[in-house]
């Protein structure tokens, strides 16, 4: 792997544990301050807003990263398309989401601040930029971008809660002006460093051509954030504010650590690439490589979150949510399908199989959904936590096996999954050998 990818990946890897560090102490603050009824509110909303931000991505985050490093010459015309499809997509879904708040919110009060939280989000059209930075592995500009907005909306969000807990409206306005912050901070960034310019001709024919690609992708990222999100909403509906604050603490930690496959991942994703047009061997061992990377690195955090879960939530978050921990120490193992998940995703898109991507989401969707309605009303939010372990495993990996297609993938995930074994049982003969 090249140095320019490593020092990326450290950028990424430094950029995540800052975030993570600084979000996973507001929450904490959050949590305490507003009590478990409050705090599930709050993540009861950004959850609904996670339902529908596939609609505002439509589908474009791989598919911008491999056009721009295949077509180099081109790559402003891969970048004004991409945000004039974003564009479209969400004047479009803009409509519908606000017809459908009629129908989904409890009441008009979280209607009201629900679409404090759409407007703010409007925005990332604009983070299409980040895949530029991306492809170019120069992702260390985005990140110095993040940490300074997680740190300045970190500040606001805890001043917000101290000077009017009573009042949530202040809260879901700093969320909304951080997606506003960001979103144009990073188009800002892209515009002076890649000297490009957003005023010029679009071409509509390969603007088509780039939905018609991303049409499944669109598709596939409903279903994955329905199966990843449809949990807390569904408890929200189903049992309690204060139940979906418990299960929001647990799904907190348990997600915390998901930003290591993301950052990993897309720092090598180029380099993957790269020897892919040189050698399939070669792309494929990287695959493998990386893989079994993610899987052990899944594997030591799930691990180790068991074993001090009781600890951290009552250390962190106090006895309000000693629950949580039950359901953290299931929630954590999905992890080990999540790592994985990411590398995954980024297969499909090199290989052109985004169909495959959707059928994939959409069986976890319709299973975690079945899987919901079926255990939360026996167990609550333990029974949300089983559902989503279940899916994850299921549409992360087991249905790889049915499509001759993906079972490329799923082989490579299958040797990941007993590389804490073989692996060492390996080094050990040869070096006995020599």
């Amino acid at each position: 792997m090249s140095i320019q990818s490593l020092k990326n990946a450290n950028w990424l890897i430094f950029e995540k544990i800052f975030t993570m560090s600084v979000n996973l102490f507001v929450s904490i603050i959050l949590a305490r301050s507003l009590g478990t009824s409050k705090f599930g509110e709050i993540s009861y909303l950004l959850s609904l807003l996670t339902l529908f931000s596939p609609l505002f991505s439509m589908g474009l985050m791989g598919i911008v990263t491999r056009e721009v490093f295949l077509y180099k010459e081109s790559e402003d015309k891969v970048i004004i398309s991409a945000i004039f499809i974003r564009i479209i997509g969400c004047c479009f879904f803009s409509i519908l989401i606000l017809i459908s708040l009629f129908f989904i919110t409890k009441s008009f009060t979280y209607r009201d601040l629900f679409i404090v939280l759409l407007i703010g989000n409007l925005f990332s059209v604009f983070n299409v930029c980040e895949y530029w930075f991306e492809a170019k592995i120069k992702s260390k500009y985005v990140s110095f971008i993040r940490m300074l907005t997680t740190t300045i909306f970190s500040i606001l969000k805890i001043t917000a809660v101290f000077y009017f807990s009573n009042n949530i409206i202040y809260l879901i306005g700093a969320y909304s002006l951080e997606f506003v912050f960001l979103n144009l901070s990073v188009l800002y960034l892209y515009l002076k460093i890649s000297l490009n310019s957003l005023f010029k001709k679009i071409d509509l024919h390969y603007s088509f051509n780039l939905f018609k690609e991303s049409f499944w992708l669109i598709l596939s990222g409903i279903a994955s954030v329905i199966y990843l999100k449809i949990d807390q909403v569904m408890l929200a509906e189903m049992t309690s504010m204060s139940e979906v604050g418990i299960y929001a603490v647990a799904v907190r930690m348990s997600e915390v650590w998901y930003f290591f496959p993301s950052a990993i991942v897309a720092s090598f994703f180029a380099s993957i690439m790269e020897a892919k047009l040189i050698s399939y061997d070669k792309y494929v061992y990287k695959l493998q490589n990386l893989c079994n990377f993610l899987f052990c690195l899944a594997l030591f955090i799930a691990t180790c979150v068991t074993f001090i879960a009781d600890f951290v939530i009552d250390i962190l978050y106090g006895a309000n949510y000693s629950d949580s921990s039950n359901i953290l120490v299931i929630h954590i193992w999905a992890s080990l399908f999540i790592f994985m998940r990411e590398l995954l995703t980024k297969w499909l898109i090199a290989e052109r199989l985004m169909k495959f991507s959707l059928l994939n989401n959409l069986t976890g969707a319709i299973l975690n959904v079945v899987l919901n309605f079926y255990l939360i009303p026996l167990y609550g939010a333990i029974g949300a936590a089983y559902a989503t372990l279940i899916s994850y495993a299921f549409a992360s990996y087991f249905i790889l096996f049915a499509h001759k297609e993906s079972r490329k993938m799923a082989y490579i995930m299958s040797k990941s999954i007993i590389s804490p074994i073989y692996i060492p049982i390996s080094f050990l003969i040869t070096k006995y050998r020599r």
